[in-house]
């Protein structure tokens, strides 16, 4: 028996039935024992990370049915995942110089479906602001690459909302729309880091 400190009871099985503490072993506090808790930590990680990524990307959509179903331990959760789904694909865009998600204002204006409404809002704009095309485009550009992380969220949360509105009948909770979501972004961006990475 030994007492768990986090509960306050006396406990005759390995780990604590209310909270799953352990009891501390003598081991644990030597140099030795301290860098196999390292090792242990990252391997368990890095195993669930490289499981979850092969998963994302060779079976999309089984991450959402495994995570609804309950088989969660082997996995990432899908907030963390699309963290660092963001993390590695801004960092790759870092190193290569991508600019998938900061679109400069020329191609908003030419070369985009939406190009007529973008061009009435920038001249609506510029007159507002007494300026040109020429000084506003590289304060756009700028505020484009600076804000572009928050435009990945922003699509992330639009597509809960398309998912749910295309499959209401199925009476889903919004929480399902969500994880979904955030898979799909997380598949998605890990596609843009090798489109990236990959020179044309």
């Amino acid at each position: 028996p030994w007492t768990c400190h986090t509960c306050h009871v006396t406990v005759s099985t390995p780990y604590c039935p209310g909270c799953g503490e352990r009891p501390l072993r003598e081991r644990e506090l030597t140099v030795r024992g301290i860098v196999d808790q390292l090792v242990q930590a990252f391997i368990k990680i890095d195993g669930r990370l490289i499981l979850s990524f092969r998963c994302l990307v060779g079976r999309p959509g089984f991450l959402t049915v495994a995570f609804l179903q309950g088989q969660r331990k082997p996995y990432v959760g899908p907030v963390p995942l699309f963290l660092i789904a963001n993390a590695l694909f801004f960092a790759t865009e870092s190193l290569t110089g991508g600019t998938v998600f900061t679109t400069p204002i020329d191609s908003h204006l030419h070369t985009q479906p939406w190009s007529p409404v973008a061009e009435l809002l920038v001249s609506h704009r510029l007159e507002a602001m007494q300026t040109t095309l020429d000084v506003y485009a590289p304060v756009f550009d700028r505020a484009m690459a600076r804000n572009a992380r928050s435009l990945v969220i922003f699509m992330a949360l639009s597509f809960v909302a398309a998912t749910s509105i295309a499959f209401h009948r199925s009476r889903s909770p919004l929480g399902v729309h969500a994880l979904f979501s955030l898979h799909v972004y997380a598949f998605l961006l890990l596609l843009f880091c090798v489109a990236t990475a990959v020179p044309p």
